[in-house]
């Protein structure tokens, strides 16, 4: 089963019926196996990039200084 927290890494998606319906095939990752549970957890965000790892390597990081210091 694919929680909607996997579907996609940017969009907000409340049912999984709002992208996907009954019958659709797609592809996905193992993320999880509980053999005592008898329950595999999937996910499809993971096939592509994390859009936000990317993000934060192309943000430079905020210089915080102190009230009244004088910037460099």
């Amino acid at each position: 089963m694919v929680h909607v927290s996997e579907l996609s890494w940017v969009k907000r998606i409340a049912r999984a019926s709002d992208v996907l319906k009954s019958g659709d095939e797609i592809e996905a990752v193992v993320l999880e196996i509980k053999r005592d549970e008898q329950k595999i957890s999937l996910g499809v965000r993971q096939l592509e990039q994390n859009p936000w790892s990317q993000a934060a390597r192309n943000t430079p990081l905020a210089r915080v200084s102190q009230p009244g210091a004088q910037p460099d």
